[in-house]
């Protein structure tokens, strides 16, 4: 019967038979040929389920690259942004003479401003400064550059490999398993193929066509080297002979073709085809777009703290022992947190804490009492005037709580607040477009500052100028604006004259002042 059977299954397929099919088919024998050479076992043909085997290179593979993923963690991946910064600086800048090396430190805050303040005239040493970094930057266009950019765009597949969460895609070989443990032995089953093709398509992705040459494993050495930690030469060795490992699981166990082939024989589809065409990462062009990025920020900083610094006598004058408050969130502890991502800086600081302080400490606290009453109880002769007045002194008034609405904003959970910038850079992966977001957000907010500064100084200015014309009629024989102003207050207005002629001066030191960051529309 079974003879029979098989007789009329062999006329039918020829009755049916279908070329494509039949080649399909044998393209399959082929893949399924292949992987059975592999040894462990990675695929049961039947099933096409994947087998223990193929979880145990994986979870070696793995537990590999666990110490040179903590080598990473502690320099380019470090959690310290600004420490991350300066690993991956180095990374780059190894690759200089050391004459060249030299230079570059003379291109820190510190040295640039020791460098300008030791210098006879500022301006021309700013000039100098800029001719020589734009010099230091001209070295990283040497035709040698392209062949290092190769270089450290497979480097940089290492660091990609090492980083890639493997503990999902082997917990569905052993749902109790933990990669990081020691003890723990594992007990890996057969999975469904299906289930894994996704995990499959990554480690496709990550590991193509990497190969672990001795450049790679050189810059691996420079960052233990660098990173100095106790026994370094031990620490080395160890991580050659697990670089060598992993290399060897590459190239015997993880290429290109056997992750192919096994993708092929779970969807049964021998022309399945995987794009692997990433793009290369020019990290070079990179760390000169940043280093010049930062370069100009330490000249603007320099700049401001040495303008700030020619202000230190006005500032004593104006507050006299006054305690400054800091605006909330928009401050040098934040500035400096900023810094530290190599993000845009806040750049209004100075003048923000002058105005906020002047509000708070002098028109909040006698001005506004002392104009209140001038207003209320004035007999004015001259209604324009008193409009006019009027209306200069409560567009200040409204001042400080412009500020506060402004610090209320950046504490806010909106798209353009401290809490929005801070979240993203806790992010370890920053790519272009979300630093490019944050920097314009920040740029925003030093536009919004700007504003408050220049139209809340030019109110205050507006204020002064009536305010002058006030204590001019009042030194008047016969005043021409306030009738009465020589008897406002009665018995204290001795006391109401001193406390007004106290603003006034308060105001015109504040204005003298805030000439220096912000232009006063004096038309």
């Amino acid at each position: 019967m079974n003879i029979w059977k098989r007789v009329w299954n062999f006329f039918s397929s020829l009755l049916n038979w279908d070329p494509q099919e039949a080649e399909k088919k044998k393209q399959l024998r082929k893949v399924f040929k292949y992987l059975s050479t592999i040894s462990p076992s990675f695929i049961n043909k039947n099933t096409r389920e994947i087998l223990p085997g193929f979880a145990k290179i994986i979870f070696a593979f793995t537990r590999y690259l666990l110490p040179i993923r903590n080598v990473f963690e502690k320099t380019i991946l470090s959690r310290d942004f600004k420490r991350a910064e300066l690993y991956k600086n180095y990374l780059i800048e190894s690759y200089l003479p050391e004459s060249d090396q030299l230079k570059r430190h003379s291109f820190t805050f510190d040295a640039l401003k020791e460098r300008i303040l030791d210098s006879v005239s500022g301006k021309e040493e700013i000039n100098k400064i800029k001719y020589d970094f734009n010099e230091y930057i001209k070295i990283f266009n040497a035709s040698d550059f392209d062949m290092i950019n190769k270089e450290l765009n497979e480097f940089y597949k290492l660091v990609a490999i090492s980083q890639h969460n493997y503990e999902p895609f082997l917990s569905l070989f052993d749902q109790e398993l933990i990669i990081s443990s020691n003890t723990y032995t594992p007990k890996f089953k057969a999975v469904n193929g299906n289930d894994i093709i996704p995990d499959l398509m990554d480690l496709y992705y990550i590991t193509a066509d990497l190969v672990l040459s001795n450049a790679i494993e050189s810059k691996l050495m420079q960052l233990i080297d660098r990173l100095n930690p106790p026994q370094v030469n031990t620490v080395k060795k160890k991580i050659s002979r697990l670089l060598a490992r992993t290399d060897k699981i590459l190239k015997t166990y993880l290429t290109r073709e056997i992750i192919l082939c096994l993708l092929q024989a779970i969807k049964l589809d021998p022309e399945f085809v995987a794009d692997t065409n990433t793009e290369s990462v020019n990290y070079i062009d990179q760390y000169k777009s940043k280093l010049t990025n930062e370069f100009k920020q330490m000249i603007d900083r320099i700049l401001r703290e040495i303008s700030e610094n020619n202000i230190v006598q006005e500032m004593e004058e104006l507050f006299i022992g006054e305690k400054l408050v800091s605006p909330e969130g928009y401050n040098e502890k934040e500035r400096d947190y900023l810094l530290t991502y190599g993000m845009e800086p806040f750049i209004h600081i100075k003048p923000l804490t002058i105005l906020k302080n002047y509000l708070i400490s002098f028109f909040n606290v006698k001005t506004k009492g002392v104009l209140s009453k001038l207003i209320f109880e004035g007999f004015f002769e001259d209604k324009v005037f008193q409009n006019n007045l009027s209306n200069a002194f409560y567009a200040c008034v409204k001042s400080y709580n412009r500020i506060e609405q402004f610090e209320t904003g950046l504490s806010e959970k909106a798209t353009s607040s401290l809490l929005t910038i801070h979240n993203a850079l806790q992010k370890k992966e920053r790519d272009k477009d979300l630093v490019e977001k944050l920097n314009n957000i920040i740029i925003g907010i030093n536009q919004r500052v700007s504003t408050i500064i220049e139209e809340e100084t030019n109110q205050l200015y507006i204020l002064l100028k009536y305010y002058t014309d006030v204590l001019v009629d009042y030194k008047n024989k016969t005043p021409l604006y306030i009738s009465n102003i020589k008897v406002i207050g009665g018995n204290k207005n001795n006391e109401f004259v001193r406390d007004l002629v106290f603003g006034y001066t308060k105001l015109e030191q504040f204005i003298k002042i805030m000439k220096n960051f912000t232009v006063i529309k004096t038309g």
